[in-house]
C-alpha cells in the first residue's frame, strides 16, 4: 500500500514544483512592494523627526540667544550658531525627503523664509546687545516679533506634521495589506515546500549522495546570503556586467537614498555618485575598475559619497567581480559603509592629541609616553629643560643615562615586569639634572589600552620630590622630638567624685609622684582624704572644688595646694580642674597636676636673691641700670642716677637720647647691637657730660649684657657703669712721665752684666739693686753671689747653662726665677748671655742682660688661661673663630673653624684657600663684602650668609661675623677677627618652608585656571551649611545664571534671589537641606552617582549627574563641601531613544521568528509523518534524517535570532546535554562536504569511539568541527588532503583537523582566533572568507571548558588544529540521532481539537495524531472551534495564537467559559515564544506552551503523561 502511495506521490512532483515556482515568484514581488511600501513609510517617519528637529534646534537657539542677551557669554553665542546650523540642516533633509509629494514641496519654501527670519531677527539682536548693551536689545525682545514668528512656524510645521502623518497613515494601511498578500503567499509557498520536499525525496533515489549533499548545501549558503545581506551594518549594491544596478540591500538604499525599485536598471554612476572629498572632483568608480579588470578594488581615501538627496557621507568600499562556474565575470558586487562617525572620531582624536599635547608641555612634571615594550618615544619639554638632553639621546632606553647607577638595578625590573603585566607603575629614584644634582623624583606610569585590553601606549610622569623628600625628613626628626618631649613630660590625672569625696581614677603617674595607689586612696574615708591636704590650704581646695561643680562643662578652675605625700613629705601641687558631663546625675571633676615643689623652693631662692640684688643695686658703688627694645629705662639704682644727675625715678620709661642726649649716640648702637647679636659688650669706655657735672667731660668704664628670659629670647639689655675720670687723669700724668723716664724704666727693668773668669769679677749696671731687690750698700761682685739669689729649682740648671756657655764659647738665654731679698718676692728674669774672646789664647770674657719679665710670664700664663676658656666655650657652641692679619696676610682658624669648612687638621687657611671653598655663586659677592669689611672707609664689619663647598663635595652654609680693627689713625686695617657658625639646618628649613609656600601659591593659581578653564560645572562652598557657593564659569552657564548670582538653596534669606530652576529628583521636588553638595558638607560623606532634573523658568528641563565630597580643613574637619556635575540630557534623550530602538528591533525580530516558525511547523510534523508511514528505504531513510537534522538546525537559528543582543554581547546560551563525538563528527563533515568536494580534497575519518562523548551542545560543536573544516577546505589548493580525526587523552576528547594547505607563517600563528585575521588575505576574500570562523571557533571551545591550538611548520607546510574538551563519565554513548528509534508511547487514545489558520500546518499535524490513534478533529479559526469544543468535547485543544479575527487568547478565554471547555487541557501551539508571550498564555488560561515547530516527540510525551481525561 505505501509503495502504491509512493508512486503517486512521484506522479504529482512535477506539478508540485511548478506551484513552488509560482509561489516563489509571487514571494519575490509581494516583497519588493512590502520594501517599498516600507521605505514610504520610513520616508514619512524620518519626515516628521526632522520637522520636530526643525523645531527643537530652534528653540535650543533661542534658548541660547536669551542667554547671551542676559549673559553677554561668546560660548552661548556660539552654541547658538551651532544651533541655528542644526536646524537648517534639518530643513534641507525635509527637502529631500518630501521630493515625492507636490503638497509637501510647496511648503518647503515658506519653512526655509521662517527659519531665515528668525535667525536673522536673533543675530541682529544679539548684535544690538554686543554693541549697545542688553537695555536695548530688552527693547526689542519687548516687541514680541520673534514670538509671532515662531508661533508662525510652528503652526506651519503642524500642518506640515499632519500632512505627513496622513500619508503615513495611507502607507501604513497599503503596507499592511501587502504583508498579507505575502503572508498567503507565505502560506502556499509553505505547501509547495511540503509538496516539494516530498517530490526532492523521491528524485533523490536517481542522485548520488554528493549532489544531494550539494544541493542542500547551495540552498543554506543561498539562505545565509540573503540573511547576511539583510543583517550586515554594510551597504551592498550588485550590478550587471554593463554596470547598472540590480540589486541593493537596506542599508545600500539608506546611504544612496535610492530604493532598490527606483535603482533597478539604473546606471551604478547615477546611483553610487562619489566625489573626491578635498578637490570635489569625481572619483572612479572601484565597480567599473572590477568589471573591467577582474580584480578586487579598494576605494581610495577622502572620497564622500553624495546621495539622492544632496547628502554628503564619507565611506570606505571595496569592489569585486562575480563570477559564473566558468570563471567569467557575469557581474559586480560594491560593499561600501558610512563612515561619518569614524571621521569624527579621528578628528576628535586628533583634537584629544592637540589638547594632551599642550596639556603635557604646560604641566609641571617631566612627561613622556613609551611603546607597549617600554621603547620612549617621546618627552615633554620640561624633560630635556631639566636634563639638558635631546630626544636622540634619551629614545628608546637611552634614559637611562640620567638615571643614578646605583638605582637603576633596583628600578629596572620593577619597571619591566610593569611592562609585562600592564599595570600601572610607581617609583621613587633620582634624576640628574642639567648641573649634574641629583635629585629624587616620582615616577608614575600608567597603560593606555584599546577595546580588547592590549596596551598600545603607555604614559608616564616624574615629578621633583626632592623639596618635598627633605621636609618629610625635617618632620620625622620634629615628629620624633614631640613623642620624646611627651614621653618625658610628668603630669599627674586624677578623677574626683564630688559627691563620695574621693578620687576614683589615677593615673601611674600620680602614684609615681603621692606613693598612693588606687587602692591606697580606695580604703580611704572622706575625713582620711581630706587630712592629706594641709591645713592652711584645706579652706581653699573646697572652695576650689564647689567652684568646679558649679562651672560649667569644660571650664578650667587652677589652685596650688600643699599635699601629704605616702612618705610624709609635703609637696606643693599645682592643679588645673574641670567638670566632666553630669547628665548621669554624678558630679565629678577631671583634673591634672604638676609637682611645683621645686619651683616654688626655686621662687623662694629667687625672692631672697631678688633682695639680696636688691640690696646689692642699692649699695654697690656702681651703677646699674636696665633698657626695653626701645632705649627707655625700665629699672635703675641710686648710684648710677647720682652719676646721671637725675633721680632714679624721672629715669623710668625715658631714653637715653631723652634724658643724655649727648651721650646717646654712643649708647644708643650698643643697646642695638647686644639685642641684635645677644652678645655682651664689656669694658666699653664712654666720654660724655651729665647733668650732674654740666660742663665738665667725664669718663665711665661700662658693661652692656644681654638679660634673657625662659625662651631664651633677649628680653632686656642690662648695664654697669663705673666713673674712671679721676682714673683717667691719672694715666694721662703717667703717660705724660712715662715718657720723660722711659729711658730710666726701661734701664731699670733691665740689668747688663759683664763676667771675667779670671779675676772672678762680676759688674753689674747702677739698677741692679732695684731690679733683683738687693738690700741697700749690697752689691754683686761675684757670679756665685749672684746665683745665690735664683730660685733653688732653678739654681743647678742655671749653672749648667753658664758652664756650657763658658765651654762652648758661645751664646745663651734662659729664663730662672730669682728670690729678691728685701721683700722675699719671686720675680722671673729673662737673662741672655754671650762668650767673648779678645785674643785668642786670652782667657774669655761674658756679657750679658737679665730682664725682669715678670709681667710678662704673668700675663702670658692669663693669656694661656683665657684662650683655654675660650676654646671650651666655642667647642661647647660649636661657634669657629677666626683671625686674619691684614699686613702679613695670614689667617688662622680655630679648630672647630676648620671642621666648619672641613679642612683637614694641618691646612693653612689661607685667604686665596678659604675664597675657593666658598659657592661659585655666592664667591663674587662673598669677596666684596670681605674687601669692604677692610676698607677703612667703611664700618669695618662682616656680616655674611653664604654657601661653601667642603672637600667632600658637600655644600653647607655659614654665618659670618667679623669686626676689622684699624690703626689710631684709620688709614689701615691692623687685624680683623670674627666667628662663624654652620647654619644648614636652619637654612634648608627655611629653604623647604619657602619653597612649600610657592608650591602653595601656584597650585592655587593652577586650580584656579583649571576650574576656568575646565567645562565640567564645579561648586565650592567653605561652610557646612552651604550658605554661599561659588562656582566656575561652566556651572553658571549650566545654570544659566550671572557669576554673580546666588547658588545656594540654602543662602540667608536677606540675599537677592537670582535662581530660576528647580531641583527634583525621581519626579520629586528636592529639600535644599537634601542637595549633593548639603549633605556632603553636614554629614561629611561622599554623595556619588546623583541624578537630578532642573526645571527652569522658561520651561527647560537638563538633567544633570555628579558627586559631591566634603571639604575638609588641615585638622581634618569638614570645612565645606565641592561638587561637580555634567549635564547627561543629551545623553538622557539619546539613551530614551536607543532604549525605543532597541523595543522596535526586538519586536521586529520576534514578528520575524513567529514568520519564520509557521513554516517549519508543517515541514517537522511532514518529516514526521514520512518516518511512520514512508517506504523502509534505506536510501530513503538516510535523506529524510539529514532532512530532518537541518530543519532542527534551521529552528535553532530562529531561536538564537531572538537572543542577537546577548549574541553580540557574547551571551551565547548553550543547551548542554550528552553528545558523542560521532555524532559532532557527522553533523560537521554534512554541512562541510560540498566545500570539501568543490575543492577535490581527499577527506580521511578517523573512526569516533562509541565511548568518547562530552557534555556539549551538539549544534554548537558540530559548528566548530565545520568551520575548521571549512577552513582546512578554504585554505588548501585543489587536490590536497584533510585529516579529521577523534580521540581521548588524558581525561579529555580530542579532535584534530590537518591539512596539508598554504601553512601559517610562525609570527601569524599567536593572531590566528583574532577577530578579521586571515593568513592569506587574496585566497580567503577569493573563498568568502570575513576572518571571524576561528574567532568563533575559540569562543564556543571556550564556552564548553575546552582549549584550541594551531601547530604549523611554516608557509606551504600544511597546519593543524586541535580542540580539547572536558570528557564525560565514560559509558556506552546514546544513539548518534534519538529520533531514529520508536515514536514515544502517547498513552490511551484521546480526542484532540487542533485550530490554526495555516491549513497546512493544521492538516499536517492532524494526520500525524491520527497515525498515533488518536481521535482528530481540525478547525481554522476562533468560532468554529468554539462550536467544535461543544460539539466534540476534546480532552486536548491545540490551540494557535496568532488567528486573524478571533486570536488565539479570546478562542482560550471563550473555552474556559463553556461548561465543556473547563477541564480540557489547552495547549498553545504557536510561532511568538518570548517569555512574555508564555506569561501572556498563561494569563488566557493555557496550561502548556509550544514554540512551533513543535518538536512531536514533546508532543507524545504531553499526551503521554496526561491523567484522567
Amino acid at each position: 500500500m505505501y509503495t502504491g502511495t509512493f508512486d503517486r506521490w512521484l506522479l504529482g512532483a512535477a506539478g508540485l514544483v511548478a506551484l513552488l515556482v509560482v509561489a516563489v515568484l509571487l514571494t519575490l514581488q509581494n516583497t519588493r512592494r512590502l520594501n517599498e511600501d516600507a521605505s514610504r513609510v520610513a520616508r514619512s517617519h524620518e519626515v516628521m523627526d526632522s520637522l520636530e528637529e526643525v523645531v527643537s534646534n530652534l528653540r535650543e537657539a533661542e534658548a541660547h540667544q536669551r542667554t547671551f542677551l542676559l549673559t553677554g557669554d561668546d560660548t552661548a553665542a556660539a552654541e547658538f550658531a551651532s544651533a541655528v546650523d542644526a536646524a537648517k540642516k534639518a530643513v534641507g533633509r525635509v527637502r529631500g525627503l518630501t521630493g515625492d509629494n507636490p503638497d509637501q514641496e510647496a511648503r518647503i519654501p515658506g519653512l526655509e523664509q521662517r527659519v531665515n527670519d528668525l535667525t536673522r531677527f536673533w543675530s541682529n539682536t544679539a548684535a544690538v546687545r554686543k554693541e549697545q548693551g542688553f537695555d536695548a536689545a530688552q527693547k526689542i525682545v519687548a516687541e514680541g516679533q520673534s514670538r509671532r514668528a515662531m508661533a508662525e512656524l510652528n503652526a506651519l510645521v503642524r500642518r506640515m506634521d499632519d500632512t505627513e502623518r496622513g500619508l503615513l497613515a495611507e502607507r501604513t494601511d497599503r503596507r499592511e495589506q501587502t504583508y498579507r498578500s505575502a503572508v498567503v503567499t507565505g502560506l502556499l509557498t509553505g505547501t509547495a515546500a511540503v509538496a516539494g520536499v516530498v517530490a526532492f525525496m523521491l528524485l533523490l533515489r536517481r542522485h548520488t549522495a554528493a549532489r544531494t549533499a550539494a544541493a542542500f548545501q547551495l540552498a543554506e549558503q543561498g539562505e545565509r546570503l540573503r540573511t547576511t545581506l539583510a543583517s550586515i551594518g554594510d551597504a551592498v549594491i550588485t550590478t550587471d556586467t554593463a554596470g547598472r544596478v540590480t540589486g541593493m540591500n537596506a542599508v545600500a538604499e539608506a546611504l544612496t537614498g535610492w530604493s532598490t525599485a527606483d535603482a533597478a536598471g539604473v546606471p551604478l554612476a547615477a546611483v553610487f555618485n562619489i566625489v573626491n572629498e578635498d578637490t570635489r572632483r569625481p572619483v572612479e568608480n572601484p565597480a567599473f575598475r572590477a568589471l573591467r579588470e577582474g580584480v578586487i578594488v579598494g576605494l581610495a581615501n577622502h572620497t564622500v559619497l553624495i546621495a539622492r538627496d544632496g547628502t554628503e557621507r564619507p565611506i570606505d568600499d571595496s569592489a569585486a567581480p562575480i563570477r559564473c562556474k566558468a570563471g567569467e565575470v557575469v557581474g559586480c558586487v560594491l560593499v561600501f559603509r558610512d563612515i561619518t562617525e569614524r571621521h569624527e572620531a579621528e578628528r576628535r582624536l586628533r583634537e584629544s592629541e592637540r589638547q594632551f599635547r599642550t596639556l603635557a608641555e604646560s604641566i609641571p612634571q617631566l612627561c613622556w609616553m613609551a611603546e607597549p615594550d617600554g621603547h620612549i618615544f617621546w618627552y615633554n619639554r620640561r624633560w630635556y629643560d631639566y636634563t639638558g638632553t635631546t630626544l636622540g639621546q634619551m629614545q628608546g632606553w637611552g634614559w637611562e643615562a640620567v638615571h643614578d647607577p646605583a638605582e637603576l638595578p633596583r628600578m629596572l625590573p620593577r619597571w619591566k615586569a610593569a611592562l609585562a603585566a600592564g599595570e600601572p607603575w610607581e617609583d621613587t629614584f633620582p634624576l640628574r639634572r642639567h648641573d649634574g644634582e641629583y635629585r629624587t623624583h616620582l615616577s608614575r606610569a600608567f597603560p593606555v589600552k584599546d577595546g580588547g585590553g592590549r596596551v598600545v601606549r603607555w604614559f608616564g610622569t616624574n615629578t621633583d620630590i626632592e623639596e618635598q623628600r627633605r621636609a618629610e625628613d625635617a618632620l620625622r626628626r620634629s615628629e620624633s622630638f614631640n613623642r620624646t618631649l611627651l614621653a618625658s613630660t610628668l603630669v599627674g590625672l586624677y578623677v574626683h567624685d564630688a559627691d563620695a569625696g574621693r578620687n576614683v581614677y589615677i593615673n601611674p603617674e600620680y602614684t609615681r609622684i603621692t606613693g598612693y595607689t588606687q587602692a591606697d586612696l580606695d580604703r580611704m574615708d572622706p575625713s582620711s582624704f581630706l587630712a592629706l591636704f594641709h591645713a592652711d590650704d584645706l579652706g581653699a581646695v573646697q572652695r576650689h572644688v564647689r567652684a568646679v561643680v558649679e562651672g560649667r562643662p569644660g571650664q578650667e578652675f587652677e589652685i596650688e595646694y600643699r599635699f601629704k605625700v605616702a612618705d610624709g613629705r609635703w609637696l606643693t601641687l599645682l592643679s588645673r580642674d574641670t567638670l566632666l558631663s553630669a547628665t548621669d546625675g554624678g558630679r565629678r571633676l577631671l583634673g591634672t597636676f604638676l609637682d611645683i615643689t621645686q619651683r616654688k623652693r626655686a621662687e623662694t631662692d629667687l625672692r631672697v636673691r631678688s633682695a639680696e640684688l636688691e640690696s646689692l643695686l642699692a649699695s654697690a658703688p656702681i651703677g646699674f641700670a636696665f633698657f626695653d627694645r626701645r632705649h627707655r629705662y625700665t629699672r635703675i639704682n641710686d648710684e648710677l642716677a647720682a652719676i646721671n644727675g637725675i633721680r632714679a625715678a624721672d629715669h623710668i620709661g625715658r631714653t637715653v637720647a631723652e634724658l643724655l642726649p649727648v651721650n646717646a649716640a654712643v649708647v644708643d648702637p650698643v643697646i642695638d647691637r647686644v639685642f641684635a647679636t645677644g652678645q655682651a659688650v664689656r669694658d666699653l669706655e664712654v666720654t660724655g657730660e651729665t647733668p650732674a657735672r654740666p660742663g665738665v667731660r667725664r669718663h665711665w668704664l661700662t658693661t652692656f649684657y644681654p638679660v634673657r628670659d625662659e625662651q631664651g629670647d633677649v628680653a632686656a639689655v642690662g648695664v654697669t657703669v663705673s666713673e674712671i675720670t679721676d682714673r683717667r687723669r691719672a694715666e694721662e700724668r703717667l703717660r705724660e712721665s712715662e715718657g720723660r723716664l722711659r729711658l730710666a724704666l726701661t734701664a731699670a727693668r733691665m740689668v747688663a752684666w759683664e763676667w771675667t773668669p779670671a779675676d772672678g769679677r762680676l759688674r753689674v749696671s747702677e739698677n741692679a739693686a732695684d731690679v733683683f731687690g738687693l738690700p741697700a750698700g749690697v752689691g754683686l761682685t761675684g757670679i756665685d753671689q749672684g746665683v745665690a739669689l735664683l730660685h733653688p729649682d732653678d739654681a743647678a740648671a742655671y749653672r749648667a747653662t753658664f758652664r756650657k756657655a763658658i765651654d762652648g764659647r758661645n751664646s745663651y738665654l734662659t729664663h730662672y726665677r730669682l728670690v729678691r731679698p728685701n721683700d722675699g718676692r719671686v720675680i722671673w728674669v729673662e737673662e741672655r748671655g754671650h762668650t767673648v774672646f779678645d785674643q785668642p789664647g786670652d782667657s774669655p770674657r761674658l756679657y750679658g742682660v737679665a730682664t725682669d719679665v715678670t709681667a710678662r710670664r704673668e700675663a702670658e700664663e692669663r693669656l694661656r688661661e683665657q684662650e683655654e676658656r675660650l676654646r671650651l666655650a666655642v667647642e661647647a657652641t660649636g661657634v669657629g673663630i677666626f683671625d686674619y692679619d691684614p699686613a702679613t696676610g695670614r689667617q688662622t682658624f680655630c679648630e672647630q673653624a676648620m671642621q666648619i669648612w672641613g679642612f683637614p687638621p694641618g691646612t693653612d687657611p689661607t685667604p686665596e684657600l678659604v675664597l675657593n671653598a666658598v659657592h661659585p655663586d655666592d664667591r663674587e659677592w662673598v669677596r666684596a663684602a670681605t674687601q669692604a669689611a677692610l676698607d677703612p672707609a667703611g664700618t669695618g664689619r662682616l656680616q655674611v650668609k653664604h654657601r661653601i663647598v667642603r672637600p667632600d663635595g658637600e655644600v653647607r652654609w655659614v654665618a659670618t661675623s667679623g669686626r676689622t680693627a684699624f690703626c689710631c689713625c684709620g688709614t689701615e686695617g691692623v687685624r680683623s677677627v670674627g666667628t662663624m657658625l654652620d647654619v644648614t639646618d636652619t637654612e634648608q628649613v627655611l629653604q623647604e618652608l619657602r619653597q612649600s609656600q610657592r608650591r602653595e601659591q601656584e597650585r592655587a593659581a593652577v586650580l584656579e585656571t583649571v576650574l576656568r578653564a575646565t567645562p565640567t560645572p564645579i561648586w565650592i562652598s567653605r561652610d557646612r551649611e552651604c550658605r554661599e557657593i561659588t562656582g566656575n564659569p561652566a556651572s553658571y552657564r549650566l545654570l544659566k545664571m550671572p557669576d554673580t548670582g546666588v547658588v545656594s538653596a540654602t543662602a540667608p534669606g536677606d540675599l537677592p534671589q537670582t535662581r530660576t530652576f528647580k531641583e527634583y529628583r525621581d519626579g520629586q521636588p528636592l529639600d535644599p537641606r537634601e542637595l549633593p553638595m548639603q549633605v556632603a558638607a553636614r554629614e561629611g560623606v561622599e554623595v556619588n552617582g546623583t541624578e537630578l532634573t532642573l526645571v527652569f523658568a522658561d520651561g527647560e528641563v537638563r538633567t544633570i549627574y555628579g558627586n559631591a565630597v566634603p571639604l575638609r580643613d588641615d585638622r581634618g574637619r569638614v570645612a565645606g563641601a565641592i561638587s561637580a556635575f555634567v549635564d547627561i540630557t543629551r545623553l538622557k534623550e539619546a539613551e530614551d531613544a536607543l532604549r525605543e530602538a532597541d523595543r522596535r528591533k526586538d519586536e521586529f525580530l520576534a514578528t520575524l521568528a513567529h514568520e519564520l516558525r509557521n513554516p517549519l511547523a508543517p515541514l517537522r510534523t511532514a518529516v514526521s509523518i514520512l518516518r511512520m508511514v514512508g517506504p523502509k528505504d534505506a536510501q530513503l531513510e538516510g535523506v529524510r534524517d539529514m532532512i530532518e537534522r537541518q530543519v532542527n538546525q534551521l529552528v535553532r537559528l530562529v531561536d538564537d535570532l531572538l537572543d542577537l543582543s546577548r549574541v553580540s554581547r557574547g551571551k551565547i546560551a548553550l543547551r548542554r546535554e550528552r553528545v558523542p563525538l560521532s555524532a559532532v563528527v557527522q553533523h560537521a563533515v554534512e554541512t562541510s562536504g560540498p566545500l570539501i568536494e568543490a575543492g577535490k580534497h581527499r577527506l580521511t575519518i578517523s573512526d569516533a569511539p562509541e565511548t568518547v562523548s562530552v557534555e556539549g551542545d551538539l549544534t554548537r560543536l558540530a559548528q566548530v568541527v565545520s568551520n575548521l573544516l571549512n577552513n582546512a577546505a578554504k585554505y588548501t589548493p585543489e587536490g590536497g588532503h584533510i585529516t579529521l580525526s577523534v580521540g581521548a587523552e588524558g581525561g579529555q576528547a580530542v579532535v584534530r583537523v590537518r591539512d596539508t594547505g598554504v601553512g601559517i607563517p610562525a609570527d601569524m600563528l599567536p593572531n590566528v582566533f583574532q577577530m578579521f585575521t586571515q593568513v592569506d588575505r587574496t585566497l580567503g576574500r577569493s573563498q568568502g572568507g570575513l576572518g571571524i570562523g576561528l574567532a568563533l571557533v575559540r569562543r564556543l571551545v571556550e564556552m564548553h571548558g575546552g582549549t584550541v591550538e594551531v601547530h604549523s611548520e611554516g608557509e606551504g607546510r600544511g597546519s593543524e588544529f586541535a580542540v580539547r574538551l572536558p570528557a564525560a563519565a565514560t559509558e556506552k554513548a546514546a544513539a548518534a540521532a534519538e529520533g531514529n528509534g520508536p515514536p514515544t508511547p502517547t498513552g490511551p487514545a484521546r480526542r484532540i481539537l487542533v485550530v490554526d489558520d495555516n491549513v497546512d500546518a493544521a492538516e499536517s499535524l492532524s494526520t500525524l495524531l491520527s497515525l498515533d490513534g488518536h481521535e482528530v478533529r481540525t478547525v481554522h479559526g476562533g468560532p468554529a472551534a468554539l462550536e467544535q469544543v461543544r460539539a466534540f468535547c476534546p480532552q486536548v485543544v491545540l490551540l494557535d495564537i496568532g488567528m486573524p479575527g478571533m486570536d488565539g487568547y479570546e478562542t482560550a478565554r471563550a473555552v474556559r467559559d463553556l461548561q465543556q471547555g473547563r477541564a480540557v487541557v489547552l495547549v498553545a501551539l504557536t510561532g511568538w515564544g518570548q517569555e512574555e508571550d508564555r506569561r501572556r498564555t498563561e494569563r488566557a488560561g493555557f496550561d502548556h506552551h509550544f514554540v512551533k515547530p513543535v518538536d512531536y516527540a514533546v508532543v507524545q510525551r504531553l499526551l503521554a503523561t496526561l491523567r484522567g481525561i
